[in-house]
């Protein structure tokens, strides 16, 4: 009979060539999917007999991976900025590199005593449910165009138990209407431009178009954006974008050019540029 063990050995074998130097995580994660236990209990499990039918589940799993199936979509929920979410094919993946989104925003929200929040395209919900988690909002609008990516949101707010805090909004985000004027705007919108679409992992092909295309240059979001939210912020909010890589000089000038000052940017654990944000202050004529 086969040992945990030797699932874990033979599991990092087969995906050695598709996830490379994460494949030790990965098969760790499909283990303790299938067998219902976490990673201290399987070091503590590891010389056991596997049970047949968890034995399945995993090789099921594993082979799903082989075929390149994101291992986000495969277990079926993902942790982010500490908390658990729901996630499948009809909705973007939560990424590390958002947590600096999340970090920043919970930092400005905490210090200027922000009430007020839009998270525009929403997806997952992950920054609305994240940022409500972490600091004293009182009102949260969740916004996404998808029903099915809408589904999952409403499914994380309600497994986050976020009911009393956040609004999720079904629509598109330059249509949608709300009583509030904002302290604060987070988005995370398609950035990759159409052309680039192609030339994605596979893995990241799978997640939802509607969810990476930013349009011609990758700017079409960060452009709309900046101009409807602009009288949407109160006076001295923010809005905070996360941005794709080589487009923070692009977006800085956007922001300026409708009227955001004091822009900003906050780079990820690679050193790359990911989030930027400006404060909305009116320019006065005399």
């Amino acid at each position: 009979m086969v040992k945990i063990k030797d699932l874990y050995t033979d599991g990092c074998k087969r995906l050695s060539t598709v996830s490379g130097d994460s494949a030790s995580f990965e098969v760790l994660e499909l283990i303790k999917a299938a067998f219902g236990i976490n990673q201290s209990e399987y070091f503590l499990h590891s010389e056991d007999n596997a049970e047949e039918k968890s034995a399945n589940k995993f090789n099921e799993m594993l082979s799903r991976r082989e075929k390149r199936e994101p291992l986000q979509y495969i277990l079926g929920e993902w942790e982010f900025y500490g908390l658990p979410f729901k996630v499948g094919k009809d909705v973007l993946i939560p990424r590390s590199d958002t947590e600096i989104i999340a970090e920043t925003a919970v930092n400005f929200i905490n210090k200027n005593k922000f009430k007020t929040l839009a998270d525009l395209c929403s997806g997952s919900g992950a920054l609305a449910i994240a940022l409500g988690k972490n600091t004293d909002l009182e009102k949260i609008d969740a916004v996404e165009l998808s029903e099915k990516a809408f589904s999952y949101l409403w499914e994380n707010i309600k497994l986050n138990n976020m009911e009393n805090k956040i609004k999720p909004y079904n629509a598109d985000i330059f249509s949608f209407k709300s009583e509030n004027i904002y302290d604060i705007v987070v988005s995370n919108p398609p950035y990759i431009p159409t052309k680039d679409i192609e030339g994605l992992s596979t893995e990241v092909k799978q997640e939802p178009i509607m969810a990476l295309d930013g349009g011609k240059d990758g700017l079409y979001f960060y452009r709309k954006i900046s101009e409807e939210y602009f009288h949407r912020i109160n006076e001295g909010g923010m809005l905070i974008f996360e941005i794709g890589i080589n487009q923070l000089d692009d977006v800085a000038d956007i922001m300026y050019s409708h009227g955001y000052k004091n822009i900003d940017h906050v780079k990820d654990y690679a050193g790359i540029p990911r989030c930027i944000y400006g404060i909305k202050k009116h320019t006065f004529l005399f």
